[in-house]
């Protein structure tokens, strides 16, 4: 397995300094935040080279491309975040990167068992409809849950997947964190998503809230063992969004011997 770290754990910081401090703890591969609107990068307006040159400094590169969420209960919504992704999706190719992960936006009010099985499905079938783009770039997206969000558990997966298809372009990113927030059981995750994981995002949470790794009641082990068991060769990054920010550095310092007790 390789260690990764996503650049999310230093929002508040510059993406120059957040480089430096991944780098300064250890991490060559980076999964670059591009959050349309938001940190660190936005795809589309920065130029790949200049990106290249700041990871080359450092001795760094890019895992992956973050690029935020995708929602499927507004379909003008959808269009403006597919648009999105495929730029993302650009950049990441001039990256070298090996994966796009995004998420889903959150719930909309007033959902039923019905329409939230709907929306779904109807990730699934964007999914399946970015897989020309993913094949010419020859770039797995990797879809990740995200707590209070479209694709949340297990199921939520499994429904999008029935529309997406089998594809080995199409894959997820397991955030263990998120999962403990939604009270997913994470052998259960392992077992049923794990031939389609790409990534994993570390976390470690109690009950809603991130904290540094190792101090939370996220058993990161035991879904890392169960991925190992059918061979996973992907990456586990970190990820931290922790309250005390104050001392983010000191965290992403004890995440990679935190992590390396993982593999």
């Amino acid at each position: 397995m390789k260690l990764a770290i996503n650049t999310v754990c230093l929002h508040h910081h510059s993406l120059d300094d957040a480089l430096n401090v991944c780098a300064g703890a250890g991490f060559t591969n980076i999964e670059l935040l591009a959050v349309q609107g938001w940190k660190h990068v936005e795809a589309g307006k920065i130029s790949a080279w200049e990106l290249l040159d700041k990871a080359a400094a450092l001795g760094l590169r890019y895992s992956g491309v973050h690029a935020g969420g995708i929602g499927a209960a507004d379909e003008a919504q959808e269009r403006n975040a597919i648009a999105y992704i495929e730029t993302a999706l650009t950049l990441a190719k001039e990256l070298s990167a090996d994966h796009i992960v995004f998420s889903g936006f959150g719930w909309p009010e007033g959902l039923t068992p019905a329409r939230r099985e709907a929306i779904c499905r109807q990730i699934g079938r964007a999914l399946k409809g970015l897989l020309p783009k993913l094949e010419a770039a020859n770039i797995p997206v990797a879809l990740e849950n995200h707590y209070h969000c479209q694709i949340e558990t297990v199921q939520d997966y499994l429904w999008a997947f029935e529309e997406a298809g089998d594809s080995p372009l199409l894959g997820v990113t397991l955030d263990t964190g998120h999962f403990t927030s939604s009270g997913v059981d994470l052998l259960q995750a392992a077992r049923t998503l794990g031939p389609r994981t790409v990534n994993v995002h570390i976390k470690d949470h109690v009950a809603t809230q991130s904290v540094a790794l190792g101090t939370g009641n996220t058993d990161n082990a035991a879904l890392v063992g169960e991925l190992a068991k059918i061979g996973y060769k992907g990456y586990l990054t970190c990820e931290l969004e922790v309250a005390d920010y104050e001392n983010i550095v000191r965290h992403v310092n004890d995440a990679k011997p935190y992590m390396e007790k993982l593999t």
